[in-house]
């Protein structure tokens, strides 16, 4: 039996700063962006899910000099009050500073900002913000790290005025730490997501609402953001009329990943997490092509099937990774085409297999007639299996629709 892959070769995860070896360099992405901050401080990636947005600001922020950044980015809610946004931020970027320390040879990326910590005003915000770094909550940092999964709570005394201070106060703090160079504070604003109908930006002008709201923040001295969004983010920021398009500028476009970078990432961080030490490597080219056919123009859903796919050969003696992926794209397309009710019955019984009628009706609130008709579909294209037990029928998955139903559901692409 074949060697397991490390979990972290098929992590959907962006890149964070102790992972930017692992970033497969998209330079002409990586210039527009510098460009963008440079001549300006606001920056938007667009392009559709899992297409690198969050890796390629995530790669800029750690790896350039004279950049202050938290760990972590600020995921924004469309019901998220500018104090609540505020505060965030205040409350990410005095907890970074405040347990950001350099190492013993002074080469974390920004160790030359340790010495903020001891200023009187970095002080004074640590005490106010921190009390109010609390678990769970109903607003949340996205990304992980320090402060991932975690939210801060506002302080309802504190005034946006007051809030707003605060903010110009750190920035001058930080752009007065280094001599000779102009240095600044760099957020990554998360969420946008505006392709899919039912996102909470998807319809009406919550969006533009939300940067109207603030535009006061985004226009500080000493703060520059990037702003990633799905596509038509940016046409929809220039076109508003809220108050907040004179400050917006192009989008940069991020493209779906190609086939020859998706083998680049993965042979990369094969390497990188098995020391090279695995010579075969079991994601052969054609797979790779079958998958990417599946997948493109997403990445993370790539990564999430080969995981998959790898995963259920291992665990399997009668499904290998050929198999499996035959399997896969056999019914993928089948999967995809079937009615909203057949989908909610094959998610139904994928996660209460053997379960009957009676169960299922309980499960999915079908009509005993919809639940009959539609399991006889399901029966008939070899996309259920029944077992009778006196005079109940029980109902499975098969192996063809477990791993398209697995790789849809389960994996929650």
């Amino acid at each position: 039996m074949r060697k397991k892959l490390p979990r972290a070769v098929y992590q959907k995860r962006a890149i964070d700063r102790n992972t930017t070896e692992l970033m497969v360099e998209r330079p002409i992405q990586l210039a527009q962006l510098n460009l963008k901050l440079e001549t300006g401080n606001i920056a938007i990636l667009e392009g559709i899910k899992g297409s690198g947005k969050t890796s390629i600001g995530n790669y800029y922020r750690f790896t350039t000099e004279n950049v202050l950044t938290p760990e972590i980015e600020i995921s924004c809610k469309p019901n998220i009050g500018v104090e609540m946004f505020i505060h965030n931020i205040l409350a990410a970027i005095t907890h970074e500073i405040h347990y950001k320390k350099p190492n013993k040879d002074g080469h974390e990326v920004y160790s030359d900002f340790h010495n903020i910590s001891q200023s009187d005003i970095a002080q004074k915000l640590f005490k106010r913000y921190e009390p109010y770094y609390e678990s769970g909550g109903s607003l949340s940092f996205a990304g992980f790290g320090v402060g991932g999964n975690k939210t801060y709570k506002e302080n309802p005394s504190l005034s946006k005025v007051q809030l707003i201070s605060d903010m110009k106060e750190l920035g001058g703090v930080i752009a007065k730490s280094q001599t000779g160079h102009e240095s600044r504070i760099l957020i990554q604003l998360e969420n946008f997501d505006i392709s899919d109908k039912t996102s909470e930006y998807s319809e009406g002008d919550k969006l533009e609402k939300f940067f109207s709201s603030i535009r006061d923040i985004l226009i500080l001295e000493n703060y520059s953001w990037i702003i990633n969004g799905t596509e038509g983010i940016g046409r929809r920021l220039k076109s508003s009329d809220d108050g907040a398009s004179d400050i917006m500028p192009e989008a940069l476009i991020v493209p779906s990943v190609t086939l020859d970078e998706c083998r680049e990432i993965i042979d990369l961080r094969v390497k990188t997490y098995t020391n090279n030490q695995i010579k075969n490597f079991p994601i052969t080219d054609d797979l790779l092509k079958q998958v990417y056919e599946i997948c493109k123009p997403s990445l993370r859903e790539l990564l999430a099937t080969l995981s998959l796919l790898d995963q259920l050969s291992l665990e399997s003696e009668s499904i290998n990774l050929d198999t499996a992926s035959k399997t896969l794209f056999k019914t993928y397309p089948i999967y995809a085409e079937l009615t909203t009710n057949r989908k909610k019955l094959m998610k139904a019984i994928f996660s209460n297999p053997g379960s009957n009628q009676t169960e299922i009706k309980k499960i999915t609130e079908l009509g005993q007639s919809t639940i009959s008709e539609n399991l006889s579909y399901l029966e008939e294209n070899s996309l259920i299996r029944v077992r009778r037990v006196e005079k109940h029928k029980h109902y499975k998955l098969t192996t063809n629709s477990f791993l398209a139903t697995h790789h849809i559901i389960k994996e929650k692409l």
